[in-house]
């Protein structure tokens, strides 16, 4: 039996639709009630369930709350799923706050062949008494008495029949009565939730979810929905222990081999990954290939506690069970949820939810599901990190650097002498790699640095390198055993000079679950994307080109999914000539692109190197749409440097500017502000995203929060010596201790060294921890995803 649904008279129209070969014969169910309506009112709630030719099992059982799910009256339309002229038996619930049951009204009639009949089901106030509801047998309680349960001579229905008015008991009447005086005031001892029973019983309150009530001179509690009332307390209708209107625990399947499973409604059981089912439990079943995850992409960042998941079914597959773990080995599932009937995606069913304190990384894994079969080999294991809190736009997008996969970000550190050293996040801080990164004396290796994201899909983060002075950047995959020794060369051409200055990642620009990457060479006006893989190459699978002089490419970005459609926009700056371009991703892009082919692109005060630096991929309205910051370091004094651009409903960013922010307390022109730029993660855990800002000419470097109004003064300030370049680098790749609080790393290349800045739940680090290495020159300029490390190169 099928179902859809249909509005009817401001209310909630369900219909069983039969077969497409069959005419419609059905009966048109309408519920009335003289009782107030509402999660607190006298009547909060109905239970209706129907069976066709008296079968065991109903055809349809659904609670519906009054004055959220539906308002009476309502009209449920009702098909035979065999026989056209089959026995229709119906019971509803009427429930008060709690669940309570006040009565339930029965009702029996028979289908007519090519007729739509109306079978009109009253629920009256008067049944709420038991001597209304002392019936015989083969009766049941109606608003003048008993009434027989087997209705015949049903009329036709009209839809376009004005529905009569039911009338409320309300003023003197049963649910609105005056039974003492309390305080001087006249009040229903029945009803008040602060003199339930008699004057002075306050009903306390749920520990959640829910509010006091008094029914019937008792306590109970108005449950939001979702909730009902078990013992002392509102009880979530998904929970295992409290599943739909239950306050017994779902039982796991016979024999075992699987676990108890909740849909909100009923209790059922899922069988464990090699499985099948039969019956009341789980038998071995046959092998089903995993699905390849496509998202969310791996090592982003989501927007909501209750992400979407997609994938691509293998051969033989018809659906995936997807599996949510506090580790990367799965040995602590906090959630699971399958779906068949050739699925590609799920979105979960309930908030995922962790401690308050502690990391926010994930990990998920999909098996294959064929028929009644779960397969026994898992997917590859992505992460990703979850939100403060749900945002009205679900999306992923952003990247952490985790190159072992261990849930502490990772840092790789860049210099101007031809090495770069890595560093593995702990819970104390970083631990330097034995060893550097190095390629040919020179080359300027590491003059760039940029976390990669996922490339070839593995579930480690990947790296990717610079050596502008050679036109070349270097690919060097993540592994359990930590960063590859032998990387894929992206090699420039000719014409594009200084290839590999500016690095960034793409995010997903295509939608095929790999990530992929942007290489620049700004003083060519040329930038690169190359595509992610299961085995990526080496070859640039899109050029672009911008005006000769714009520097075109001297700042890139991921910007996220901005329209939607599973695909990543990114924007490259133009400082040359104060723009910013925003290209569209796409599951097929052409060879070759130039600054034309942007869907839009942003313009900043003339001469002030608008687009020298730019963040993308962070939400710092809030909302889950991704904002875009872009900085202006050489504005004049007291003019803007920094400029907050926000994601739009329409998927594109506005071109007005949301905020904007100047050097404190000194001229933007001496201070650089905004040389370096990047998200900085949600460093107070608030769900509105945050970013840092460097300023090398006066050695600072600021933390800003975002939030509805972004503030106008930063929330914290950092300082180093005179002449350290402190500022000309600054960086997040994550949350590094795992406390839940991504942190900042800022670079003093002329010192040979950086800082970090660990942010904690009691607020943004005051003091950092430095990082110095004496034997390499310019130490610290380049960090993870810096971008464009001076104000004189990028002009």
């Amino acid at each position: 039996m099928k179902h859809a649904i249909h509005l009817a008279k401001a209310a909630l129209l369900v219909a069983m639709l039969a077969s497409c070969t069959q005419a419609r014969t059905q009966i048109m169910l309408r519920v009335r009630t003289d009782m107030e309506q509402g999660p607190s009112a006298t009547l909060a709630a109905i239970r209706i369930r129907v069976s066709n030719d008296g079968a065991a099992t109903p055809a349809h059982d659904q609670r519906y709350v009054l004055g959220t799910d539906v308002m009476l009256p309502s009209t449920l339309g009702l098909v035979p799923d065999s026989a056209r002229d089959a026995l229709l038996s119906i019971e509803i619930d009427a429930l008060g706050p709690g669940d309570t049951l006040l009565f339930t009204h029965r009702a029996q009639a028979r289908y007519v062949e090519e007729s739509t009949l109306l079978l009109d089901v009253f629920l009256a106030a008067r049944c709420r008494e038991a001597v209304a509801r002392d019936c015989d047998e083969g009766q049941t309680c109606g608003p003048n008495g008993c009434e027989p349960v087997l209705r015949s001579d049903l009329p036709a229905f009209d839809p376009d029949a004005p529905v009569p008015d039911a009338g409320i008991v309300g003023d003197g009447g049963p649910t609105d009565a005056c039974t003492a005086m309390c305080s001087g005031a006249c009040v229903d001892t029945t009803t008040n939730p602060e003199h339930c029973g008699e004057c002075g019983t306050e009903c306390d309150p749920p520990t959640s979810h829910g509010e006091p009530s008094c029914f019937e001179s008792t306590c109970t509690y108005a449950c939001e929905p979702g909730y009902h009332v078990c013992d002392d307390d509102c009880v979530s209708n998904r929970s295992l222990s409290t599943c739909g209107d239950s306050c017994e625990p779902c039982a796991a399947p016979s024999g075992g081999n699987g676990v108890a499973s909740c849909d909100g409604s009923r209790c059922g059981f899922r069988c464990d990954p090699g499985y099948q089912r039969t019956g009341d439990g789980c038998v071995p079943g046959p092998n089903v290939e995993p699905p390849r995850p496509i998202s969310p992409l791996s090592l982003s960042r989501v927007t909501s506690l209750r992400p979407t998941f997609r994938w691509a079914l293998a051969s033989g597959s018809d659906g995936a069970l997807v599996q949510i773990c506090e580790d990367r080995a799965c040995s602590r599932i906090i959630a699971a949820e399958e779906v068949g009937s050739g699925a590609t995606s799920l979105q979960l069913s309930a908030d995922l939810t962790l401690p308050a304190s502690g990391s926010r990384r994930v990990y998920f894994r999909l098996f294959g599901r064929s028929g009644p079969a779960t397969g026994s080999s898992p997917s590859v294991v992505w992460a990703f990190e979850l939100p403060a809190r749900s945002a009205e736009h679900e999306t992923a997008f952003g990247t952490v650097y985790d190159v072992n996969a261990d849930g502490h970000s990772d840092l790789a550190v860049g210099s101007e002498g031809d090495s770069v050293v890595l560093y593995n996040g702990s819970a104390s801080g970083l631990t330097r790699v034995a060893g550097a990164l190095t390629q040919a004396g020179g080359s300027m290796f590491g003059a760039s640095v940029a976390a990669a994201g996922d490339v070839d899909g593995d579930g480690y983060g990947d790296l990717v390198l610079g050596a502008p002075a050679f036109r070349r950047a270097y690919l060097y995959r993540g592994s359990a055993g930590g960063l590859g020794t032998t990387p894929l060369s992206f090699v420039g051409a000719a014409a594009a000079t200084e290839f590999g200055r500016t690095l960034a990642p793409a995010g997903d620009v295509n939608g095929d679950g790999y990530a992929d990457v942007l290489v620049g060479a700004p003083s060519a006006a040329m930038v690169a994307l190359y595509l992610g893989g299961a085995t990526p190459d080496s070859g640039a699978d899109v050029m672009l080109a911008g005006p000769t002089g714009s520097g075109f490419g001297a700042s890139l970005t991921s910007l996220g999914d901005l329209d939607g459609d599973g695909r990543h926009e990114f924007a490259v700056g133009a400082p040359g000539e104060d723009r910013v371009y925003l290209f569209r991703g796409a599951a097929t892009l052409p060879a070759s692109l130039s600054q034309t082919d942007a869907f839009a692109s942003l313009e900043g005060p003339a001469g002030a190197d608008f687009g020298a630096a730019i963040a993308g991929a962070l939400d710092v309205s809030g909302d889950g749409r991704p904002d875009l910051l872009v900085s202006s370091p050489s504005a004049g004094a007291g003019e803007s440097g920094v400029r907050l651009f926000l994601g739009t409903a329409e998927g594109t960013i506005a071109t007005e500017v949301a905020s904007e922010w100047s050097a404190p307390g000194a001229p933007s022109s001496t201070t650089q502000f905004g040389a370096s730029l990047h998200g900085n993660g949600d460093v107070n855990r608030d769900g509105y995203d945050d970013w840092v800002v460097g300023a090398p000419g006066v050695v600072r470097a600021f933390v800003y929060r975002g939030g509805p109004s972004p503030s106008a003064t930063a929330a914290a300030e950092y300082s180093s010596s005179a002449g350290s370049r402190f500022g000309a680098d600054v960086t997040s790749t994550g949350d590094i201790d795992g406390d839940g609080h991504d942190d900042t790393v800022v670079g003093a290349p002329t010192n040979r060294s950086f800082q970090l800045y660990l942010h904690t739940a009691a607020g943004l680090a005051t003091s950092g921890t430095s990082y110095s290495d004496s034997a390499t020159t310019g130490f610290g300029a380049a960090l993870a995803e810096l971008l464009w490390r001076s104000i004189e190169e990028a002009t």
